[in-house]
């Protein structure tokens, strides 16, 4: 059985599609934290051409430069749980839909969505994870010359942190290379700034897009034995558990990330540690 990242099957994005009422208040909008439609990338979808998810897929990345990894693993507490459906039956899967549209363009020969002109300013991103890239990716389509810096040398953050069983790695790969592909974003890997206001002289405006440097500490004794999470996913392997009994402190999503991919490298057990409630988790 084949329990990692499965993109729709034509039929199962066909009945998503036709399921859509197009509500005149896009409920799915307001929820969206990018303030992508998906009503109305959904409409542009319904026929089903090339042309179509081409339309749909540049309406997605106008407002969401990382629609794909989005659409992979965005929860279903926004759009989903907005949803007029879920009324009448069930919400539509629309994370999911939005995630075939994007694959589906990509394969069809995406164009990039058409930048507004130049407008002779320049911004500087600091960071080159989720946060970075969609900003540049905004910026860039907004007439902006962005400039972004990461103090590694390869691009998308914590989003190479992201088990690939949840968001394979061409995702991440064709996101980024859209972002990339929009022409008037350059990217300064392997730059540590640590002192954003520098910039200014060079810039008319500094994003800063951090990330998490370290990871948070538990602040008791022990804590110095235990695997950071970051160490944990970042390689292939990570830290070996198999035939292990391991424990993990936590609830979210990096939690769970973590406990399963324990379970796929042959730990004997796993055990989440939690402060609240399962159903908090």
């Amino acid at each position: 059985m084949n329990h990692g990242f499965q993109f729709l099957s034509d039929a199962q994005l066909r009945e998503e599609l036709n399921r859509c009422i197009y509500c005149e208040e896009k409920p799915c909008q307001a929820a969206c934290p990018a303030d992508c439609s998906p009503a109305d990338f959904i409409m542009a979808a319904r026929v089903g051409g090339r042309a179509d998810f081409r339309r749909s897929a540049a309406a997605i990345l106008g407002a969401n430069p990382l629609g794909g990894v989005c659409g992979a693993v965005c929860p279903d507490s926004f759009c989903m749980k907005a949803c007029s459906r879920r009324l009448f039956d069930r919400p539509i899967e629309i994370p999911a839909v939005q995630a075939a549209i994007i694959d589906r363009a990509k394969k069809l020969g995406l164009r990039t969505p058409q930048a507004m002109p130049g407008n002779g300013k320049s911004v500087a991103v600091i960071g080159a994870g989720p946060a970075g890239l969609a900003a540049a990716g905004v910026l860039a389509q907004r007439g902006y010359r962005v400039t972004v810096f990461d103090r590694r040398r390869r691009l998308g953050g914590m989003m190479n942190l992201i088990p690939g069983f949840r968001l394979p790695s061409r995702i991440v790969r064709t996101d980024i290379d859209f972002v990339g592909g929009l022409g008037a974003i350059d990217f300064r890997l392997g730059a540590d700034i640590g002192d954003p206001a520098s910039l200014l002289p060079e810039f008319d405006a500094v994003i800063v897009c951090a990330g998490l440097g370290r990871p948070i500490g538990l602040g008791i004794p022990g804590a110095d034995h235990a695997v950071p999470w970051q160490a944990f996913l970042e390689g292939p392997e990570g830290t070996p558990v198999r035939g292990k009994r391991v424990c993990v402190i936590g609830g979210g999503a990096v939690a769970v990330d973590c406990a399963t991919t324990a379970a796929r490298r042959g730990a004997a057990s796993v055990e989440l540690v939690y402060r609240r409630r399962l159903r908090d988790m």
